[in-house]
């Protein structure tokens, strides 16, 4: 067994075990490629080393992903995303049919603003599922609107999946596509939402609702508090949605608030008009926020997605390890044995998505697949690097409603007391399933 072997079958163990236990997968990633780098690549007269193993480590890609998660978890403590979210809902209340379109695109802008797909998820879902019950929506509908809304925002520029999938396209020479990337997962998110509303009859509800009946937004009370001890600004309580007749009282916009959309504006004017780095200009910008007390610093530390960022920084790690070892290319030649120029994005597509079904689609698919593309478009003359990185994006999150992978997962823990878990879990899991098929079509016909 030569050195690429052993790196590759580490690296196959390890998406494995993400696959089959809550075992954090950057911690097994560290643990490889130290083992490989410092005491398996000697014997093969590869000097490795730490150091070797160290400058695999993805260091722009986690500051990157630490600063924008600081940014948008103050956003979402000191109740920015809250009243972004409470916005959207009284645009339509009354309207049953044009409950899960607006669920859509309001989970969509929160992920594509920076919150990221699973944090939009998470403030969006408990809304979403009880307005659902109580203007009789779908349950199944609401999750795969909300589901498909995050996914279709996730590859924004701004948001984690959009920048893992970024700096990947910028090492493989493909910088400049962000746009495209975004704009084609959108379009598929798009299709296979409104395929969900025709399949679950969202229209039957067109008529509005009576109007004790209507899914109001009130006013629980909530104020922004200011803890004097810890100079910290904290918003209570969590979002509420309830019926009201009168179609409820929209919460106040307190000040805190306001200059937190106005710094993340700047933000999002800086990156798109200045080429401002991202990661740093949302350390900056939390900063701000932090300096003129309009965030919790503690809680939005507290609350930063770690566990992904271990996740992609110790998968990145290895990934970086085996690409050094030949490990990447004798996959990549592998797979190319059994795909040509015509099956490669669907093939890629379908592997990558069966994957993400049980796996982390950032914190595993993304850092381990995107790195291989240059090889396995180098071993099948005749495809594009491109619509190969494409369809590992696009095949990988199309499947994220499936009831074990996170987003759907939230979606069901959303769901009212009166919902049968049980229906909707095995509905959704089928739905997920059935992503990874739509997604190889859809790659292997559309890009």
């Amino acid at each position: 067994m030569d050195l690429a072997t052993i790196s590759l079958l580490a690296l196959l163990v390890a998406v494995i075990i993400s696959c089959v236990s809550s075992v954090n997968v950057g911690l097994l990633g560290f643990s490889f490629a130290w083992v490989i780098g410092v005491y398996v690549a000697p014997q093969f007269g590869d000097e490795l080393g730490v150091r070797g193993v160290v400058a695999g480590f993805p260091s722009d890609l986690v500051l990157t992903l630490i600063g924008v998660g600081l940014l948008f978890t103050q956003a979402q403590v000191n109740g920015t995303l809250d009243i972004v979210a409470l916005a959207g809902v009284r645009t339509c209340r009354g309207h049953a049919a044009l409950l899960p379109i607006l669920f859509f695109f309001l989970t969509c802008l929160l992920s594509a603003s920076g919150a990221g797909n699973i944090a939009a998820v998470a403030l969006v879902a408990p809304a979403a599922m009880r307005t659902a019950q109580r203007a009789g929506v779908s349950p199944l509908l609401m999750a795969l609107m909300v589901g498909h809304g995050s996914i279709a925002g996730g590859l924004s520029p701004f948001g984690t999946m959009g920048i893992i999938a970024d700096r990947n396209l910028q090492k493989m020479g493909l910088a400049g596509h962000q746009a495209h990337t975004f704009g084609t997962n959108f379009a598929v998110n798009v299709g296979v939402a409104l395929i969900g509303y025709v399949l679950c009859r969202g229209w039957r509800n067109m008529l509005p609702l009576p109007l004790g009946e209507r899914a109001g937004v009130r006013d629980g009370g909530g104020s922004l508090n200011l803890n004097r001890d810890q100079s910290r600004a904290t918003y209570e309580p969590p979002l509420t949605l309830t019926p009201s007749p009168q179609g409820g009282e929209g919460r106040v916009l307190h000040w805190q608030q306001g200059v937190t959309l106005v710094v993340i504006a700047i933000l999002f004017g800086g990156v798109i008009g200045a080429d401002v780095h991202l990661g740093l200009g949302a350390f900056a910008a939390a900063v701000v926020l932090i300096a003129v007390r309009a965030a919790n610093e503690r809680e939005a530390v507290r609350q930063l997605p770690w566990g992904v960022v271990l996740m992609v920084a110790g998968t990145s790690t290895l990934v970086a390890v085996a690409e050094r070892t030949g490990g990447l290319k004798l996959f990549s030649q592998l797979l190319a044995s059994s795909a040509g120029p015509e099956t490669a994005n669907g093939l890629i597509a379908f592997v990558t998505g069966i994957i993400s079904i049980f796996s982390s689609t950032s914190g595993v698919v993304l850092p381990t697949f995107l790195p291989m593309v240059p090889e396995l478009a180098a071993n099948i003359p005749g495809t594009d690097p491109l619509a190969l990185a494409m369809s590992v994006t696009i095949g990988s999150n199309l499947v994220d409603v499936s009831p074990v992978s996170t987003i759907g997962a939230l979606c069901l823990a959303a769901l009212p007391p009166q919902a049968d878990r049980n229906q909707v879990f095995r509905q959704l899991l089928l739905w997920g399933v059935s992503m990874a098929a739509i997604g190889a079509i859809v790659c292997q016909f559309v890009l």
